[in-house]
């Protein structure tokens, strides 16, 4: 029995890359944090380091010590495991013998396995709509040249973005574009045929450009924006501190929606709106990142994108460990009796690190499995 369910890991394993290949771009922005042996439940927290900077100081020949691991700036990331996703399917005997004999994934599975990387993939999607505040480009206008990406250089500059792996996921509307402009189709100027002969975009001022097909029709990445009217302000007379969120505000009608980008009167950090506000005559308003600037009482609030406009994100471009993606197999512990002829194995996609839980329950002429996954993400 045990080998059964070793062969049809192993066909999984092998096929895995192929199945996943279109809902896997952005497990591939992530900074990964994906341990097989380290089981945990849902609801866990996973906490790692990440060190960005280090002192740099003068030395005095004769009188400084070396510098010793205190010196590096670091900070703590922490990830709740809060997604944990499963598909079941059966296989019977036929097909069973089917994957032995021929050692091809069956249909069955790689639909279930492909619905949960298209999961994965859609939930960080819309986790970067709310999180990455710098927007480039026109509004309400489909890009179709290299501009908008020019632009996000800018941005990724100003913003002390790290030089390299960076990464840039487009929608298929805006690939399309790009696959017919004439600095990507002309070899001598790409310097490759890839682009003509393969439909391969590239490398685009620094960004790894890629298709990701998932954003073409999720819904997450339309947005309406609010029925802004009014003056909003800050409401609160000790005014708040850097590295604030949550903010208190008045003076304003109308609604505004999660997703759209507010600025704060002498601040120039963009700031995401976290969820929608019914009434901005007197709320809360939740942003993202922290505030970097203390704001003061009675501070106005602008919006970057004018009342009740509908526009859409056609690319997310960002340094690689921007998003951190946590897995984990599920801990089953004692709340899962298994018989004698049940079992559980692991399958680790190569390209994106991700860790799927394979567990089998043999019934009579027929086998029935499940799949899971168990992670978290943030944008860090």
């Amino acid at each position: 029995m045990a080998n059964e369910l070793a062969i049809l890991a192993n066909v999984a394993q092998h096929d895995s890359q192929r199945v996943l290949r279109e809902v896997s771009v952005f497990p591939m922005l992530a900074r990964h944090n994906m341990d097989a042996e380290e089981r945990q439940r849902q609801g866990d927290t996973v906490s790692f380091t990440r060190q960005f900077d280090s002192v740099v100081r003068d030395v005095v020949p004769g009188v400084s010590a070396p510098a010793t691991s205190q010196d590096i700036e670091s900070y703590r990331i922490s990830i709740q495991l809060n997604k944990f996703k499963e598909a079941n399917f059966n296989l019977n005997d036929k097909e069973w013998r089917e994957v032995k004999e021929s050692q091809v994934l069956p249909a069955t599975f790689a639909t279930r396995l492909k619905a949960l990387g298209k999961y994965v993939e859609l939930d960080l999607q819309s986790n970067l709509m709310l999180k990455i505040p710098n927007r480039v480009g026109t509004v309400s206008t489909i890009p179709t040249n290299v501009n908008p990406i020019s632009d996000a250089v800018s941005s990724m500059h100003q913003n002390g973005a790290d030089l390299s792996n960076w990464i840039m996921a487009i929608n298929s509307t805006y690939a399309k574009s790009l696959r017919l402009d004439s600095n990507i189709l002309n070899s001598q100027v790409s310097g490759t045929f890839a682009g003509l002969r393969q439909g391969y975009i590239g490398p685009i001022f620094g960004f790894d450009t890629v298709e990701a097909p998932l954003m073409e029709n999720d819904a997450s990445l339309s947005l309406t924006t609010g029925t802004h009217g009014g003056t909003p302000a800050v409401n609160y007379v000790p005014g708040y501190s850097k590295g604030d969120t949550v903010i208190t505000i008045d003076g304003g009608t109308g609604t505004a929606k999660a997703g759209e980008v507010v600025f704060f009167a002498g601040d120039t950090q963009p700031y995401v709106v976290q969820s929608d506000i019914a009434d901005t005559s007197a709320g809360t308003l939740t942003v993202f990142p922290p505030l970097k600037e203390d704001l003061a009482d009675g501070a106005l609030i602008t919006y970057q994108v004018a009342a009740s406009t509908t526009f859409k994100i056609y690319g997310f471009g960002a340094a690689e460990e921007c998003l951190a993606l946590v897995v984990r197999p599920w801990d089953s512990g004692d709340s899962q009796s298994l018989g004698a002829n049940d079992e559980i194995t692991l399958i680790q996609d190569a390209a994106t690190g991700l860790i799927f839980r394979l567990s089998r329950v043999r019934g009579y002429k027929q086998t029935e499995f499940s799949l899971d996954i168990l992670y978290g993400s943030g944008v860090v």
